[in-house]
């Protein structure tokens, strides 16, 4: 066995229990968890909390040789009364061997009255090969181990809660059940989902014994105190003696973590993350939990925790920092006394502070011919300054004399430009001070920027930035889509998967073939749709923020067909399939074509698998992203999936506010804000959807996506765990984009400093538009949806989203044939008789306002159109004449909201008659 306590009593529950089943040269409980072997949908940090919890509970950890030796044990002696728990829902390949069947060592020992309470994905569909290893047993592993089909229902995924027996063994929680099985598979239904599924059961192997016991079946990001009470009381089902626990409290102190600081600023002062735990099988209503901060005996605050009826509580807890050496107790009233569970002295630093360095007036970087600048460069051009804020603070009480300096310093160590600053800095409350200089009057160079904050001659706090000082001018361009070359100000990672060695390339080395072109569609709002190399030509809202959003791809199962990591055109790191073209430019809309294939990280293409997708905006900053899917028919895709690309050294925490995703009814009437960390958003399936992505603390713009028909969150990604506490708000790697040949990262990201990443919040599922047989081998699945990037007020973005979803018919009165709404282009498509004229009647309610309307007038040959809404002009509309070989198409753009009964008539302007008087 393998640090059996060392670890493990800390995050979770460090209660120092005893108990004879430990010392036991054959324990009659244990935990299953191995470093070396892989997890799926259960995360490595919940993994380590269950793991953690369980050896508390007086349960000895094993790793995959230790178990397979005890399971051998527990087979020859007679398994009754013996539970194993699963941390990892990877089986290892010691227990089950090289193929599915009744022979496994696994089973044996279900066979001989042992059990086991398994989390996680499909029991069996994956077995650990060591490693971080796993190979696909898919259905055939639950067939061949257990004996029936642990799959259940494929595209199953609704709201699980306890069944009566599952009530009966004392389940109080419920979960988001996923491929759920049918009741009549198993001996005993613990908990059922939305469909009357079993999502937690039993199966016996032999009678009096539980068997195979299953809980959980949906992705585990945390291990929570309510999970924790549950799997107590299913446990006790197979060893009583844990209904007997005595009361434990402890307070961890988390370990300092590169990733993410143990001390946050909070206003004018600063808090700082601890982990509290309690065991009370005997807890009652009346029971009462708190936190007090003391100081040398003397009590400085008191943070209140939940209590209650709760048999096992773990929280993580912010208490306000007064002195790095102050004392906290856990205490625990009850039945009118008060108890103190544990105390801790802390041991903080004496000093914290941060800096923030930008180019003000903010300027898309994109307008300077670069995307996601590394936290560690400044662009700087003579019309912005120079601005440094930073901040302090000092536990304790008086004032500090605080020196704030920064220096910008030549190639030769030279210092061209010194700023400097005193600050009296009052002790116990936190400082703001700022520095300033004109980016006139740094010359064009690349320099090094070095900032400290100082005390008595000794430097408290150092950073370093490069500053890059050009003589330009940001692009300057109203609506449109433009070719351009973005570059990357930093080195390229690059990853040897055979050897796991990194190096790095110049960012133009690595496109010495071309034509390697990049494209930006620009608003006039300042926002800006990119496709750009370092993405993998994957488009996305490029933010003056010096951020990205993405709606993402069509991206097949992973590893499907025995392919490498996910499949999907973010391996295309190269750009050899995945390419966009610009379709069209007008002052009415932009029409950009982007097509690419479904890839593995080898560049293998998965089963000829391609997608195209076509991206329609208009001035207003909404558009429409049209995605089509040659696949093979019956597999599973995935079209959606809001990821926040950030530059090297930013943690998404730097970035995103805690409500980072907004769904809302287009009436208005249901709002469901998602918060990160442990996202649990709710949304009806078969109704339309409007997602508002709150990607930025500095950008008020919000990127949004329209969904004519929710069908359900594919997931809603938690974030990374570290030492049980959270260091990323959400899923966080650095895989994607710009960093070549890392696979997927299953773990909080290596190297984050030095390479940028991205921050994925959720993956939904929305119904396609249609489905057809493409021929014998492939199908098309085709999509749309309305996205945009606004500031606009909610009432605004849902004017959009009801005026596509729910469009109001029109009659054609005057030159044209017929009119329908046409979703893909976020028009109306009026077929014309060649007429000069072409007059319309919207017959929507009298009450009701249509949001900037678009029209496509086919065989409307005509560029210098007039346009009138009710008689008038509105107060800005665009016009232009696309054209293809055999046809002309004028686009029309009122760019205003209209009543939804209005007439509206386009004519020719006196130049297109007499032109066509000419001709």
């Amino acid at each position: 066995m393998k640090k059996i306590i060392a670890t493990a009593l800390c995050a979770a529950c460090a209660f120092a229990l005893s108990f004879a089943a430990r010392a036991a040269d054959f324990p009659d409980a244990v935990v299953y968890y191995d470093e070396n072997y892989p997890v799926s949908w259960i995360t490595r940090g919940a993994s380590a909390e269950l793991r953690d919890f369980a050896v508390a509970l007086g349960f000895a950890q094993m790793d995959a040789q230790a178990v397979r030796d005890w399971m051998a044990q527990a087979t020859a002696r007679g398994a009754a009364g013996k539970l194993l728990i699963m941390a990892s829902d990877v089986v290892p390949d010691t227990l089950v061997g090289t193929a599915p069947g009744a022979d496994a060592l696994f089973r044996k020992y279900l066979d001989a009255g042992g059990s086991v309470i398994r989390p996680g994905d499909v029991p069996f569909y994956f077995v650990g090969k060591g490693k971080w290893d796993k190979e696909k047993w898919d259905y055939l592993g639950g067939r061949g181990v257990l004996g029936f089909d642990t799959v259940g229902n494929w595209q199953g995924r609704s709201s699980a809660a306890p069944a009566e027996t599952g009530k009966t063994w004392g389940l109080k929680s419920g979960w988001t059940s996923v491929r759920a099985l049918p009741r009549a598979s198993v001996t005993n239904v613990l908990a059922l989902d939305a469909d009357g599924n079993a999502s937690a059961w039993t199966r016996e192997f032999k009678k009096g014994a539980p068997g195979f016991i299953r809980l959980w079946d949906n992705n585990i990001t945390n291990f929570s105190g309510d999970m924790g009470q549950d799997l107590i009381r299913v446990a006790a089902r197979v060893l009583p003696r844990l209904e007997s626990l005595e009361r434990r409290g402890s307070i961890y102190l988390f370990r300092d973590s590169d990733f993410w600081p143990l001390a946050h600023r909070r206003g004018k002062g600063m808090a700082r993350e601890v982990q509290i735990s309690v065991l009370n099988v005997n807890a009652r209503a009346s029971d009462e939990y708190a936190l007090e901060i003391l100081h040398k005996g003397r009590a400085l605050a008191r943070v209140t925790l939940p209590g209650g009826e709760r048999l096992y509580m773990r929280e993580n807890v912010e208490i306000p920092l007064f002195f790095q050496d102050q004392e906290i107790a856990l205490s625990i009233t009850a039945g009118g006394k008060r108890e103190v569970l544990d105390k801790k002295q802390l041991s903080d630093p004496d000093f914290f502070g941060g800096f923030e360095v930008a180019a003000e007036p903010a300027v898309n970087p994109v307008d300077l011919g670069r995307a996601l600048v590394p936290h560690d460069r400044v662009l700087l051009i003579p019309e912005q300054s120079l601005s440094i804020r930073f901040w302090c603070f000092i536990p304790g009480t008086g004032k500090q004399k605080i020196v704030s300096r920064a220096r910008v310093q030549n190639k030769q160590g030279e210092t061209v430009l010194e700023l400097k600053g005193d600050h009296n800095v009052a002790a116990g409350e936190a400082f703001d001070g700022a520095l300033s200089a004109r980016g006139a009057d740094v010359k064009p160079g690349k320099y090094r920027l070095i900032l400290t904050l100082e005390r008595d001659g000794r430097i408290l706090l150092e950073e370093k930035r490069w500053l890059i000082a050009e003589d330009a001018r940001p692009a300057n361009r109203g609506f449109g889509a433009f070719y351009t070359q973005l570059s990357y100000e930093g080195p390229v990672p690059l990853h040897d998967r055979k050897t796991g060695t990194w190096s790095s390339a110049d960012w133009d080395s690595l496109w010495t073939r071309g034509p390697h072109r990049d494209i930006v569609v620009s608003f006039p709002n300042g926002n800006r749709f990119v496709w750009w190399r370092g993405s993998s030509n994957v488009p996305f809202w490029a933010s003056r923020a010096n951020i990205g959003m993405t709606y993402e791809w069509l991206e097949a199962a992973w590893e499907r067909g025995g392919l490498v990591d996910c499949i999907e055109p973010l391996q295309d790191k190269e750009a050899r399939f995945s390419r966009p073209f610009i379709v069209s430019s007008t002052p009415a809309r932009a029409v950009v074509d982007w097509r690419y294939a479904l890839i593995d990280l080898e560049y293998t293409i998965a089963d000829n698998e391609w997608a195209e997708e076509t991206y329609t905006f208009y001035p207003d900053g909404y558009g429409v992203r049209h995605a089509v899917g040659h696949f093979l028919p019956m597999t599973w895709h995935e079209a959606n999936e809001f990821i926040v690309f950030i530059p090297s050294g930013i943690n998404p925490f730097d970035v995103l506010p805690p409500g980072a995703v907004r769904v809302l009814s287009p009436d208005g009437a249901r709002q469901e804000s998602i918060t990160y960390p442990q996202p649990a958003g709710k949304w009806d399936a078969k109704t339309p959807a409007v997602f508002r992505i709150n990607w930025s603390k500095k950008d008020a713009n919000t990127p949004v996506m329209v969904s004519r028909s929710f069908e359900h969150f594919i997931v809603q990604y938690d974030g990374w765990k570290e030492d049980g506490r959270y260091v990323s708000p959400s899923y966080w790697g650095v895989h994607y984009p710009v960093t070549r040949g890392l696979p997927t990262c299953m773990q909080a990201p290596p190297g984050w400093r030095e390479r940028p990443g991205h921050a994925s919040l959720t993956a939904v599922e929305t119904e396609p538009l249609r489905r057809r047989m493409l021929d014998k081998t492939h199908e098309l699945v085709e999509w749309a949806w309305l996205i945009g990037n606004t500031d606009a007020p909610d009432a605004e973005v849902l004017a959009a989203a009801r005026s596509w979803i729910d469009p109001p018919p029109v009659k054609a009165w005057e030159g044209a044939d017929s009119v329908e709404f046409e979703p893909r282009q976020r028009g109306y498509r009026v077929q014309c008789q060649g007429a000069r004229t072409v007059k319309l009647k919207f017959e929507g309610a009298a009450g009701d306002m249509l949001f900037n309307p678009v029209l496509l007038l086919e065989n409307f040959p005509y560029t210098d159109a007039e346009v009138t809404v009710n008689g008038n002009r509105p107060i800005q509309y665009a016009t232009a004449l696309e054209s293809d070989y055999g046809s002309d198409t004028l686009v029309v753009w009122i760019g205003q909201s209209i009543p939804a009964d209005s007439v509206v008539r386009v004519r020719a302007g006196e130049m297109d008659i007499l032109k066509k008087i000419k001709d």
